[in-house]
């Protein structure tokens, strides 16, 4: 895959999609690998997911209709 290639499949864990996966609107490319690994080591520094106050659907409804960003806890800043 070289970076100028666009995904256009919709797979994934609903905490750690990026935006654009949910959206899907012009396809993504590797951006969106940069967005999972942030989701990841938010979730190992607080041991929840991002967006774990939602559940699966409602996720990808929070994610893909706003510009919110998953809340980083201070222990991260």
């Amino acid at each position: 895959i070289n970076s100028s290639s666009s995904m256009l499949s919709f797979k994934g864990s609903p905490y750690w999609m990026a935006p654009e996966v949910v959206m899907n609107t012009n396809g993504y490319s590797l951006p969106v690998d940069i967005w999972s690994l942030g989701c990841t080591i938010l979730e190992m520094a607080t041991s929840k997911p991002p967006w774990n106050q939602y559940e699966g659907v409602a996720a990808i409804f929070k994610i893909g209709n706003n510009r919110d960003m998953p809340e980083i806890p201070e222990i991260c800043l």
